[in-house]
């Protein structure tokens, strides 16, 4: 399945650095150590792949089929000969490139270090089997983070199509009460686990692009609850990072608790998830100038309380719990299904690899169906 013997990465690919990226404006993505940081009007490669070159993102890997620009932060690599362009990206994933950095103050990945990497590829035929099998995954959660990217502007047209009818306002504490958190002491080790009470900080959000969260890197034990002040919150609370950085919002999908870097908001009954969910996100900004701070800003709990929120009416209330429910639940499934997705490919991968698993007998998942009321809402932005 594979080629007879070891050979250098540069026998397969041809590596060439990024550049500045140019002050035109345009469409085109610009690529850095770690994906899509902008856009300009012009490009330098495209059907590629991209390697995070410096900084705490280095060995980080993405790939882009369509026009790109690649910045002097990254590294860009197209195949020799015949091979198998979405193989390789994929071998270099399974790489774990980040392992591989020098350099002591600023982490760095170079040609001369990816070339002189020794693989052992498979040949063109299996590699494009290969190929197949973890694009059709890759492909299936693409399709569903589109999904939910129009669920969710569906949701928030809606939203402010009934605050826009609300006269009547007030603050945040009027929507919910207003829940702050707390670390136990990093020096306790029988304070933290891999699994007990959810606990979740901001870094947490910040490498996840999920609306619902059910756990953090790290959980912590009864008595790492005991030991300090954070609270439990049910599921269906709304969680908002108020420092490093101000904005994040995510919501509870079971009971969980956060260290200090939030000012969470559990919902009144009569106001409800979605309302909540919606008015932080739309306000992040804002409620953020309310902070202050000189290393950081930081909402205080008082500001967060106080900050203007308008009021709906037990009717509005009502009528947007129910348009938003259907809405929230088809994201949360879609968000479940996408994490099988890549359980499975994360698992298919380096067996694949490996040559462990017979590529001819493996079978394509069958692409999920869409649910009918998430058929329902998706046919309103038509």
């Amino acid at each position: 399945m594979s080629t007879k013997s070891k050979r250098f990465l540069s026998d397969f690919l041809t590596l060439t650095n990024g550049k500045k990226k140019p002050d035109s404006k345009g469409p085109i993505p610009v690529y850095g150590g770690n994906g899509i940081f902008d856009t300009t009007g012009t490009s330098n490669s495209n059907n590629c792949i991209i390697i995070g070159r410096v900084g705490a993102y280095c060995g980080s890997v993405h790939f882009e089929e369509n026009s790109c620009w690649i910045s002097d932060n990254a590294i860009f690599a197209k195949p020799k000969n015949d091979n198998c362009i979405r193989y390789f990206y994929y071998l270099l994933k399974n790489l774990h490139l980040q392992q591989r950095q020098i350099g002591t103050s600023q982490p760095l990945i170079t040609q001369k270090v990816l070339n002189t990497i020794e693989v052992c590829p498979h040949h063109i035929d299996d590699q494009r089997r290969i190929a197949h099998i973890l694009t059709s995954l890759d492909n299936q959660i693409d399709c569903l983070n589109q999904t939910n990217g129009h669920l969710l502007e569906l949701l928030m047209t809606e939203y402010r199509n009934v605050i826009n009818s609300i006269d009547t306002y007030g603050c945040i504490e009027d929507l919910g009460t207003v829940v702050g958190g707390a670390t136990p002491s990093k020096k306790r080790e029988e304070f933290f686990t891999t699994s007990g009470i959810s606990w979740v900080t901001p870094k947490d959000l910040s490498n996840t692009a999920n609306i619902f969260i059910e756990h953090g890197t790290m959980d912590i034990t009864d008595a790492g609850y005991q030991s300090c002040s954070t609270k439990l919150m049910p599921a269906g609370s709304v969680l908002f990072s108020s420092r490093a950085p101000v904005g994040y919002v995510a919501i509870a999908a079971k009971e969980v608790c956060t260290n200090q870097g939030f000012k969470s908001v559990v919902p009144s009954d009569n106001i409800g998830t979605a309302f909540v969910f919606c008015f932080l996100r739309d306000n992040a900004k804002e409620i953020e100038k309310a902070g202050s701070g000189t290393t950081f800003v930081e909402v205080s709990g008082r500001a967060m309380r106080h900050f203007a929120a308008p009021i709906p009416s037990a009717e509005q209330a009502r009528s947007f719990s129910s348009y938003a429910g259907p809405l929230l639940n088809a994201i949360k499934s879609n968000e479940n299904e996408i994490a099988a997705l890549a359980k499975l490919r994360d698992a298919l991968l380096p067996k694949l690899m490996s040559g462990e698993i017979d590529v001819s007998k493996v079978e394509l998942p069958t692409p999920p169906e869409q649910s009918s009321a998430t058929n329902g809402r998706l046919s309103e932005l038509d």
